[in-house]
């Protein structure tokens, strides 16, 4: 019995001792858990406020480069106004006083020199731009192909072609942006007539040393050279490198046949024209209202005028519409051949195709009758031309006159 209650005491003892150390286990966990909760507490804390600390420095530095900026733009608003303030040819030294400080600032954000520059492109002041430039080549800022560009753009818009010309070969550029340009600019300057017959040659000069320069001719400069012969009334070069452009494989299109067929029409040569119309759907290039205003016109001027007239009458299977223009040249064949009552034809077709007779078709219209003898029907166009609030001039009431003597 004895050793039974010692053996119970001990079994009990151990029980109370395991459970405990049990307690205590627990007890450390708890303690560890609490410890980590406050550490995490902190951490996050720590990390809520240092990511504060940075949104802000963030915003802050945004805001001065904001405040750059708006203090650039403002600068840059400033010498635009006063370059403009100056006469439209101002000195050197009146251009380097506006300037000297921003040519500093031009060294590290070159982009700012080209806003000033379209500024006075905008304005129309090409001698500025390019005397800007030439400042900033001086003090030794970087003049990339975008400062040379506005500059060559602001001598297109105000027609200083040769201005250009002198920018280009001055500054000796190896992209061909700016060449392409010039050249086409070339065909729509407003030149004199001194100066218009030598126009041609500088585009085909400009063309003809592109591959010196290590710069490919393309579509647009084969096209602007075309149009430019074509002002210049030299339909053979004109042609000749419309055919250049099939042996180089540069694509032509509408412009290309476009240019050459009014260089024939100008240089009178209506067979040629047709020709180049003809085949431009084998050369899978759309004809248009252009291309055959202009053969019927060249065909007018070489006194083809059935011709001129099938041609018209062909517009709409071609998917062309006649206009006005297509009616006064075919009429104005008429005109020379003496044909009356195909003038009248045509002149009464006209409403049915949408196309509106004006000064030009009435007066051929009216020539052509005085040519044929038919007085009454040139005195029936002078009338409708007052009852139709079309104005009369000295030609409608010369062949009028014509008509009647």
């Amino acid at each position: 019995m004895a050793l039974l209650a010692h053996s119970g005491c001990r079994g009990s003892c151990g029980l109370r001792a395991k459970e405990k150390r049990s307690e205590l286990q627990h007890q450390h966990q708890r303690q560890q858990e609490q410890r980590r909760v406050r550490r995490g507490g902190v951490s996050c804390r720590g990390r809520a406020e240092s990511g504060s600390d940075g949104q802000q420095q963030f915003k802050q530095q945004q805001f001065k480069q904001q405040q750059q900026q708006q203090q650039g733009r403002v600068r840059r608003r400033g010498v635009v106004e006063q370059l403009l303030d100056l006469q439209r040819s101002p000195s050197r030294d009146e251009l380097l006083e506006i300037v000297s400080v921003e040519l500093e600032n031009w060294k590290e954000n070159p982009q700012h020199a080209t806003v000033v520059l379209s500024s006075l492109a905008r304005q129309g002041l090409p001698h500025m731009a390019v005397q800007l430039l030439n400042l900033m080549l001086a003090g030794r800022v970087e003049a990339n192909l975008f400062h040379c560009n506005v500059a060559i753009s602001a001598c297109e818009k105000e027609c200083q072609w040769d201005l250009a010309l002198s920018l280009l070969s001055r500054h000796a550029l190896h992209e061909g942006a700016g060449r392409r340009s010039i050249l086409r600019s070339m065909p729509d300057l407003r030149v004199t007539p001194n100066t218009k017959a030598g126009q041609w040659q500088d585009a085909l000069s400009i063309l003809s040393s592109m591959p010196s320069m290590r710069v490919i001719s393309n579509q647009i400069t084969y096209n602007a050279a075309i149009s430019a012969c074509a002002k210049g009334g030299q339909w053979h070069l004109a042609l000749s490198l419309l055919s250049s452009m099939r042996v180089g494989r540069i694509v032509q299109d509408t412009i290309s046949y476009g240019a050459a067929i009014a260089a024939s029409e100008k240089g009178g040569q209506w067979s040629a024209a047709l020709s180049l119309l003809r085949s431009m759907p084998d050369m899978r290039i759309i004809q248009n209202q252009i291309s055959c205003n202009s053969v019927i016109s060249a065909c007018g001027k070489g006194e083809q005028w059935q011709l001129a007239l099938s041609l018209l009458s062909s517009m709409p299977d071609t998917r062309v519409s006649p206009n006005e223009i297509s009616f006064n040249a075919a009429i104005s064949a008429c005109d020379k051949a003496a044909q009356g009552q195909l003038a009248r034809i045509l002149l009464s077709s006209m409403p049915g195709q949408r196309a509106i007779p004006n000064e030009i078709t009435y007066n051929a219209a009216i020539s052509a009758c005085a040519k044929g003898g038919q007085w009454h029907l040139a005195l029936s166009f002078l009338s409708s031309m007052r009852d139709r609030r079309i104005s009369q001039d000295a030609i409608s009431y010369g062949a009028a006159i014509s008509a009647s003597e």
